[in-house]
C-alpha cells in the first residue's frame, strides 16, 4: 500500500448460506440492501421501520412470500455499540418489532460480522466499541432455506492519521453452488490513493480475494467517501454546479466512484449508483446542524430534509424557500453508495430515505431482483 500506509490483515468476513431450492432452480428472488453511517448515533426502531417501509414500497402489504425479500442486508458504518451481536439483535428487533409488528412475517439473523478499532485507539473509545464496518444478514423465517456454514472476520487498514477503515464481506451460497456476495466498506476520506490502497489491500490478503472472485453476483455498499481530493486541485461544488442545469445533472457527475472502481481489478464490472438523491445534504457542507454561506445566511437541516423539489443548490446567499446555500470551498462528496453487478441483479430502485435525523448521513436503500440458475 505504499510507505504512507499501515495495514493489518485479520480474517475476512464470509457468511455462507444455502438459499431455497426454488431460487437455486432459477426462480426469482428479491434482496433489499440498506447502508447507513451511524456516527452520530443509532436511529430509533421507528426510523428503521420508516426506512424499510420506503425500501418495500410498491410491494403487496401482506405476508406474501413471493413478494417479500428473501434477504434483508444491513451495512453499517461507525456504529457505536457493543458487543457486535448487539448490532445484529438491535437490527433484527427493529425490523420485527416495528415494521412487521402487525404481521406474521419475521426475519432471523443468519450472519453478522463487524470490525472494530484496534489497540492504538484511545482506551475510552476501545471500551465503548466503535464498529467501523459491519454486515448483518437477515433471512425470512418462513423460507425453507438451509444454513450451510458461517465464517466471520475482518479486513482493515490504517491510513496514518486519517483513521482506521474497514471492509467486511458476506457470501451466500445456494445449493447449486451459486454465490451472492455483499461487501460493506468504510473507506478513507484522505484521497483517492488511500481509498484504492485499502481496497487493494483487502482483496490481495486473506480470504476476501478468492471469495469475491468466485461470486455469481456482487454488491458493494457502504460509506465510500467518494470525493474530490481538495477544493484547490480539483472541481469543487461551485465548479460542478456552474456546469449543471439541474440537480439530477449534478448527481450524474459522480466520476470519482467510477474512477475508484476502474482502479481496483476486483471491482471492475460493477455499476455505481449515485450516492446523492434529492434532496440530500452530504454534498453541500460538513455535517453541521445548519447549512451556511455566512453567519447571516443559513438554513437548518430539518428544513432542508423537508424540501422535495428544487434545482441545483446556490451560493448567492439567498436561502429562501426551496433554495439551499452551500459552502463553495468544500469539495464534492458522494459518500454512501450501492454498487452492483448489472449482469446478475436487476435494479428495482435505489434512493435515500429522507426525514430521518439520527445521523448526519441519510440511509441509502436499494432493492434488487435476481435469478440464480
Amino acid at each position: 500500500m505504499g510507505g504512507a500506509t499501515r495495514c493489518r490483515s485479520v480474517v475476512v468476513v464470509a457468511v455462507a448460506v444455502c438459499l431455497a431450492s426454488a431460487i437455486a432452480a432459477g426462480a426469482p428472488g428479491r434482496v433489499v440492501l440498506l447502508t447507513w453511517n451511524l456516527a452520530d448515533g443509532f436511529p430509533s426502531g421507528a426510523e428503521v421501520a420508516r426506512a424499510l417501509r420506503f425500501a418495500l414500497h410498491g410491494l403487496p402489504d401482506d405476508d406474501d412470500a413471493d413478494s417479500l425479500p428473501e434477504l434483508i442486508v444491513f451495512g453499517v458504518q461507525e456504529a457505536r455499540i457493543r458487543p457486535r451481536r448487539a448490532v445484529a439483535d438491535w437490527i433484527r428487533d427493529a425490523v420485527n418489532d416495528h415494521y412487521f409488528a402487525e404481521r406474521r412475517t419475521r426475519y432471523d439473523v443468519v450472519g453478522v460480522a463487524t470490525s472494530r478499532w484496534g489497540q492504538w485507539v484511545p482506551k475510552h473509545v476501545r471500551t465503548w466499541g466503535h464498529h467501523l464496518s459491519g454486515v448483518v444478514v437477515l433471512r425470512r423465517a418462513s423460507s425453507n432455506n438451509t444454513l450451510a456454514r458461517v465464517t466471520t472476520g475482518t479486513s482493515y487498514c490504517r491510513w496514518w492519521s486519517r483513521g482506521e477503515k474497514a471492509i467486511s464481506a458476506v457470501a451466500l451460497t445456494t445449493g447449486s453452488g451459486h454465490r451472492l456476495c455483499f461487501l460493506s466498506a468504510h473507506l478513507p476520506s484522505a484521497n483517492m490513493k488511500s481509498r484504492v490502497a485499502c481496497l487493494r489491500h483487502a482483496f490481495r490478503g486473506g480470504q476476501l480475494g478468492p471469495m469475491w472472485d468466485g461470486c455469481s453476483a456482487r454488491f458493494l455498499i457502504g460509506d465510500l467517501n467518494s470525493r474530490t481530493d481538495s477544493p484547490t486541485t480539483t472541481a469543487n461544488v461551485s465548479d460542478i454546479v456552474a456546469k449543471c442545469h439541474s440537480w439530477h445533472d449534478l448527481v450524474a457527475q459522480d466520476e470519482m466512484t467510477r474512477a475508484l472502481v476502474g482502479r481496483v481489478n476486483s471491482l471492475r464490472g460493477l455499476v455505481c449508483t449515485a450516492g446523492l438523491h434529492l434532496p440530500t445534504y452530504k454534498l453541500l457542507v460538513r455535517p453541521d446542524t445548519r447549512l451556511c454561506m455566512d453567519t447571516s445566511a443559513c438554513i437548518d437541516i430539518g428544513r432542508l430534509l423537508k424540501v422535495r423539489d428544487w434545482d441545483a443548490p446556490v451560493a448567492d446567499g439567498n436561502c429562501g424557500p426551496g433554495r439551499v446555500c452551500y459552502d463553495a470551498t468544500r469539495p464534492v462528496s458522494w459518500t454512501d453508495q450501492i454498487l452492483f453487478d448489472p449482469d446478475q441483479a436487476n435494479l428495482e430502485f435505489v434512493a435515500a430515505v429522507h426525514a430521518i435525523h439520527s445521523s448526519d448521513h441519510l440511509p441509502l436503500v436499494g432493492r434488487f431482483a435476481f435469478t440464480l440458475k
